[in-house]
């Protein structure tokens, strides 16, 4: 074109130094600033402006940052092929994977072999709870499984908490049924998990070390009747289907417990002699 034509154009202004159009550079520049200024944001607000636009960073930062936390370890863990070829973004908009049906109840099996030949004995029991979104989510309101066939462990729920520095937390705590007042049971480990039920991404857990479990607690013995977690997972993610955590108003709890042999039987104190 002839540049003469061009200079008679409205809204034309003469190039700047460099041959870039002045309008232009200021764009550019204006979009690099912005690019860095989202670069320099946090992780989680720029996932969560990507996510739910609409919302202001602060309305539900507890929750959010729950959900947060569970794409992030479920980006690092990749525990199953089908997790691997959806993404979390994906299961959170709707699309989802099979559903893995799990049943409540107890089983045993052996655990690891020891030094002396012996092995540990591992109790799994599984807590399926229909109706979650009916169960009190008042704080410290408990509910209580107890399996049949009379295995020694139970479960304790806390859907509202029970820590109140810890709000908006499930909790899950194990409760040891002493069959009588001379057992009881050496635990080496224990796990807690709140099962996801389309992926295989457990949310779980693992608590080390040795602890002694009786019929009443024992400060000064060091004897619990009950052992767990003031915060299993944020009650939010039991909120979004999609996540896989609850399925038809349906989420199911876990903890296994790996007991050292054998159940130690305290035998009462001989009678005085007359």
């Amino acid at each position: 074109h002839d540049l003469g034509d061009q200079r008679g154009r409205r809204g034309w202004q003469p190039a700047s130094r460099g041959g870039k159009h002045p309008q232009t550079t200021r764009a550019a520049s204006a979009t690099r600033d912005s690019q860095r200024d989202d670069e320099q944001r946090p992780l989680f607000e720029r996932w969560f402006a990507s996510r739910f636009p609409e919302n202001n960073v602060s309305s539900a930062p507890a929750a959010h940052r729950a959900l947060w936390a569970e794409h992030e370890r479920q980006r690092k863990s990749r525990a199953s092929r089908r997790f691997e070829q959806s993404t979390y973004l994906d299961r959170l908009r709707g699309s989802r994977a099979g559903v893995e049906h799990f049943k409540s109840g107890s089983v045993s099996t052996t655990g690891r072999v020891l030094r002396d030949g012996g092995s540990t004995t591992v109790f799994t029991v599984t807590w399926r709870v229909e109706r979650w979104s009916a169960l009190p989510a008042g704080f410290r309101q408990g509910a209580r499984y107890r399996p049949p066939g009379g295995a020694p462990w139970s479960l304790d729920l806390y859907k509202g908490g029970i820590k109140r520095e810890k709000p908006g937390m499930v909790a899950l705590y194990v409760h040891y049924d002493a069959p009588d007042r001379t057992s009881f049971a050496t635990v080496t480990s224990l796990e807690l998990a709140l099962l996801n039920q389309s992926t295989g991404s457990h949310l779980a857990r693992k608590h080390e070390g040795t602890r002694i479990f009786g019929p009443k607690p024992d400060q000064r013995r060091r004897i619990s009747t009950s052992a767990g977690t003031a915060s299993l997972a944020h009650l939010v993610l039991t909120q979004v289907q999609a996540l896989g955590f609850c399925v038809d108003d349906t989420v199911v709890l876990r903890a296994e417990i790996e007991v050292a042999p054998p159940l130690h039987q305290l035998r009462p104190a001989p009678a005085p002699a007359d």
